[in-house]
Parts: C-alpha cells; sequence; structure tokens
C-alpha cells in the first residue's frame, strides 16, 4: 500500500499550517514541514503539538529557486526511487511566493499523478484542493485548537487573571450558541504572558471557535473618553493577534448609554463613529 505525505510551507503566521495539519493528520504517514531560517521557531512549535513521530523538518531558501529544488529533490529522492510511490498532498497557504511556486513544480514533477495540492482561505475558513474539485466544508467545524495549544503555537504563556467579568449576561449568551459542539471552547478571566519579559495582557473572555480565536473585553466607559476607549480597543485587537494569528477577532463590551461619547472638548461621538474609525485604521 502507498505512503502518505503532507508538505507544508512554513510562514510566519503558524496557525494555518497546524491546521491543515490537524485535518490530514489520521490520513497521512509524514507530515513535512518546509521551513527558512527566519521561520524555524514556528516550525518547531508546530511540531511540538503534533504527533512528532509523524513530522520531519527541512530548512530551504526563500528566495532561491534553484536551491529550493536542489534541497526537495536531495530529501525526497529516497520516496521516488521506491517502487511503490508515495501520494503527495501539497499545501501552500504559507512561505513565500517563491517557496510555494518553487515546491510546486518540483514536488509535481517528482510525484507525477500522484501529486494533489490545496490552499486555506483563512477569510472563510475553507479549503481549496484538487483532490476536491471545490472547497471543503467550514475547517472551524472540522478542526479544533485548544487556548492553550494556540499560546504555545506562538511562543506564549497563559494563566488565570484573577478577575471576574463584568457582564455575566454576555457569557451566557455565548454558551447557549457556541457550548454544544467539541470543537468550540469559553474560557473566562485568562491572562497572556510573553516569556523573557515583563509584557502580558488580561483577557476578559475568550472564544475559540474551532481554531478562530476571539477575544472579548469588557470596559467601562470611563467618562466616556473616546481616546482610551480608543487604545483599549487597540490593545485588545493587537494581543488577540499574537495569540491567534491572522484570523483572530476582537470585541469590546462597554456600558456606554445611548451609544456615545463626549470628549475633553465637548464634541459627541457616536460608538458607530468609533466603530468606523477602527475599521479604517485596522483596514
Amino acid at each position: 500500500m502507498n505512503s502518505s505525505i503532507l508538505v507544508l510551507l512554513v510562514g510566519y503566521n503558524p496557525l494555518p499550517n497546524l491546521v491543515v495539519a490537524k485535518y490530514f493528520l489520521e490520513k497521512m504517514d509524514t507530515i513535512w514541514l518546509f521551513h527558512t531560517r527566519e521561520t524555524i521557531k514556528q516550525a518547531n512549535n508546530i511540531k511540538a503539538i503534533l504527533i512528532q513521530q509523524k513530522v520531519k523538518t527541512l530548512c530551504i531558501n526563500s528566495t532561491n529557486a534553484v536551491a529550493i529544488d536542489n534541497s526537495i529533490r536531495t530529501w525526497f529522492s529516497s520516496y521516488t526511487n521506491n517502487p511503490l510511490l508515495p501520494t503527495l498532498h501539497l499545501n501552500y497557504t504559507g512561505g513565500t511566493q517563491i517557496m510555494g511556486i518553487q515546491a510546486y513544480q518540483s514536488l509535481k514533477k517528482l510525484f507525477n499523478l500522484n501529486f494533489s495540492y490545496s490552499y486555506l482561505d483563512g477569510r472563510i475558513c475553507h479549503l481549496f484542493s484538487s483532490t476536491f474539485n471545490c472547497k471543503s466544508d467550514d475547517l472551524r467545524e472540522e478542526v479544533h485548537v485548544p487556548f492553550k495549544d494556540l499560546c504555545q503555537l506562538h511562543g506564549l504563556g497563559s494563566g488565570d487573571n484573577g478577575d471576574s467579568f463584568r457582564y455575566p449576561n454576555v457569557v451566557e449568551w455565548l454558551k447557549s450558541i457556541y457550548n454544544d459542539s467539541t470543537k468550540n471552547e469559553i474560557i473566562e478571566k485568562v491572562e497572556v504572558t510573553i516569556p523573557n519579559t515583563q509584557l502580558s495582557k488580561k483577557f476578559d473572555l475568550v472564544l475559540v471557535r474551532g481554531y478562530q480565536l476571539v477575544v472579548i473585553a469588557g470596559l467601562h466607559s470611563r467618562g466616556n473618553h473616546r481616546r482610551l476607549l480608543k487604545h483599549e480597543c487597540f490593545e485588545t485587537l493587537f494581543y488577540a493577534k499574537q495569540v491567534g494569528g491572522d484570523e483572530a477577532k476582537a470585541v469590546v463590551v462597554t456600558d456606554l448609554n445611548g451609544g456615545e461619547l463626549e470628549s475633553p472638548s465637548g464634541e459627541i461621538w457616536k460608538l458607530s463613529d468609533l466603530e468606523a474609525e477602527l475599521n479604517r485604521d485596522t483596514g
């Protein structure tokens, strides 16, 4: 029986690689992580979370197509010399553009009809694959990455922050929607720490929907000071992406009366104006 190989191109955001690896984990005999000198930490973090016996790593050049081709031919010659040629699936979501193009060309030439490929679209959480001839189901319903693994993946620590969430009705509302699946996780009072630094951030409430992190912060209006509230929003989103990668979202719950903010000069801002400003500034 032919063995099966999964190849992942590791970039600075390792979450798509981990999601794809978990999705294919039971179907693959070996998982190869192609990384560069700059992304070796991300590759090692992925390997530490997965079944390590299945995972191999290969450091390749991120910009030189000839060097990438030589590395692939050198390390994969043992597979192609085998009478029972393995099947190989390349997921090219991560890595540089040159890595993706050259890995595709080199592996397709080596494995021919036993070669397939896919791409994870982070915007809609679907996998587009040559073997499906279309997109997969929503991978947030198929793959779960626990919060502790999200922290480990990005080299962060986590623990209880000791505070209580100001809006318990929000917790109950989330549980009524997302607690019916083993792929979802709701955690209150979490503190995320960056090792070897004094930096940390307290999260009031965390929702992991499959693998997508949503951080929820409960803020008092503190005198309706728009600048302070905007700063809190930016900080919450920044730390959410530190833990959950580019796919992470942030939600700020506040107790503003009538959804209005008053600046020190007396200017009235609606909460919808602040939301529009945040969307513009964060893209």
